[in-house]
């Protein structure tokens, strides 16, 4: 079964059951072209149910964000009696300042008990080293025997 398609040129086209096709030409390509009209209308009508769809959304939007801008200027308002209809906050000036009187106090505190430790680890390195030079001074020299103030003799190893 043989089919002929005609493409602009007029020139004949040529297909067998194997589907190969071949131009009564050889070298030349066929272009099958549609009419630029059916191309134009079938992607329109593709595509203009998806804008129309994104066009009612976006028209949905807008109208959703204008309600809700005047909800929020309504709530500001109610806001504003409602602040307005409430007596000011408690004074906590008088509670800071105590707070920082308070904090300056331990501060303070802080700082003497920190003299007070490196005083204290002086005394104890000042006791220590007295208590050291005592001990040298009562134990007798391992060098020195105590009744000739002559060093001990050395043993005498035998191997």
């Amino acid at each position: 079964m043989a089919a002929t398609i005609t493409n602009q040129s007029t020139e004949s086209v040529h297909s067998d059951e194997s589907g190969d096709t071949s131009l009564a030409d050889k070298g030349e390509v066929a272009e099958v072209s549609p009419r630029p009209d059916l191309l134009a209308d079938g992607i329109y009508g593709v595509l203009k149910p998806i804008v129309d769809r994104l066009d009612k959304g976006i028209k949905g939007t807008r109208l959703s964000q204008a309600e809700l801008h005047q909800e929020l200027d309504r709530v500001l308002v109610d806001l504003k009696l409602i602040a307005d209809a409430q007596p000011p906050p408690n004074d906590f000036e008088a509670h800071i300042s105590r707070l920082a009187n308070i904090k300056r106090r331990v501060m303070v505190a802080h700082a003497q008990l920190a003299n007070a430790k490196e005083r204290l680890l002086r005394v104890q390195q000042g006791i220590a080293k007295e208590v050291s030079k005592r001990k040298a001074f009562s134990e007798p020299s391992p060098l020195t025997s105590p009744a000739t103030d002559q060093p001990p003799p050395v043993p005498v190893s035998r191997h």
